[in-house]
């Protein structure tokens, strides 16, 4: 099967049993993703100079997760900017990460696992089931970091660096000794193209924004009495300008 920016930037963020190991903003990533796959596939147009987003001569017909990244961007008036955009695709197709899962898990290059933390908290796991799809993925970001490499990086390599790097990710791709170098070719890398950049400002910023909001509701101050702490399960941005969706558990 052809992998997508998005599917390669799922299976990057499993740890050996499966699990994520991105935690807090990972579906704006997701979302980032989606519109990188959209854009450089042609159905998307950036405009590089305003950074916003319109629907190219076509759409995306037979991926069901494509066409329902695009739609919402696509009917979008004015042209969404790519920080907009991200947004609105993170709350409409929430959880992202669960949607790009579905057809790797179809297609058997991973599993699902359901279970539960402490006999409360729900935890999916997706354990690789085709190593080869997984270490390409792999391979494809190391080759892209590795100092020296007399190999141009794949225009999703850009992509997926840009991404990667707000989670604290690109330490996991290259040697402890070569890291400071790897940062550096990835930051040179990123800065080429417009596509990568902007995503990677993009959620960067909305991950911090989450972050902050997070250690705000978790911390508190004051005397009396504190509430049981609630766990946030979704968080995102509707197609309504200005209304953020929330969903706690107590």
């Amino acid at each position: 099967m052809d992998v997508t920016v998005a599917e390669k930037f799922f299976l990057l963020s499993l740890n050996d049993a499966g699990m994520d190991l991105l935690g807090a903003g990972s579906d704006v990533a997701y979302a980032a993703a989606l519109l990188a796959d959209l854009t450089m596939a042609g159905y998307l147009r950036l405009d590089e100079e305003n950074r916003t987003l319109s629907p190219g001569p076509t759409f995306p017909a037979e991926n069901p997760l494509a066409r329902a990244a695009f739609d919402p961007i696509a009917a979008a008036d004015p042209a969404p900017s790519l920080d907009t955009a991200v947004r609105l695709l993170a709350g409409e197709l929430a959880p992202v990460r669960e949607a790009v899962a579905n057809r790797l898990v179809e297609e058997g290059v991973v599993g699902t696992e359901k279970g539960h933390v402490a006999g409360v908290f729900r935890i999916v796991r997706h354990p690789v089931r085709a190593p080869a799809t997984a270490q390409a993925a792999r391979d494809e970001v190391r080759l892209a970091l590795a100092p020296g490499t007399p190999l141009a990086p794949s225009p999703d390599a850009a992509v997926l660096l840009a991404i990667l790097r707000p989670f604290g990710s690109l330490d996991r791709f290259a040697p402890k000794d070569r890291r400071p170098e790897a940062a550096e070719r990835a930051a040179a890398l990123i800065d080429a193209a417009v596509l990568p950049r902007a995503l990677g400002e993009v959620v960067q910023a909305v991950r911090s924004e989450l972050v902050a909001m997070l250690a705000a509701v978790g911390g508190g101050g004051g005397g009396g009495p504190r509430r049981p702490p609630r766990r946030l399960v979704r968080w995102g941005w509707t197609r309504h300008p200005g209304r953020r969706a929330y969903l706690w558990t107590s």
